[in-house]
């Protein structure tokens, strides 16, 4: 069943990299609908746009709770060892 669950997250990335390709073979822009400024580069644009959020809600909103995580197993394995 996890490796089920695994296939459906690196098929659901792949999926979703493929569509920004596309979207960007097909001349559409996602910063330039966003922000309504047009580009030079539709596929550099999308993506660096895209990993630009990616960032900015890892870092607003995710990366306080991965660092507690991430030092509650740090602590853990001290403790085991």
């Amino acid at each position: 069943m996890k490796q089920e669950q695994e296939k459906g997250l690196i098929q659901l990335i792949v999926i979703f990299i493929l569509a920004i390709i596309i979207l960007s073979l097909l001349g559409v822009s996602i910063k330039s609908l966003i922000d309504k400024l047009p580009a030079n580069n539709t596929l550099g644009d999308n993506f660096s746009y895209v990993w630009n959020s990616i960032k900015t809600f890892f870092n607003q909103y995710i990366s306080q709770s991965y660092l507690i995580f991430r030092d509650w197993i740090i602590s853990l394995i001290k403790n085991i060892f």
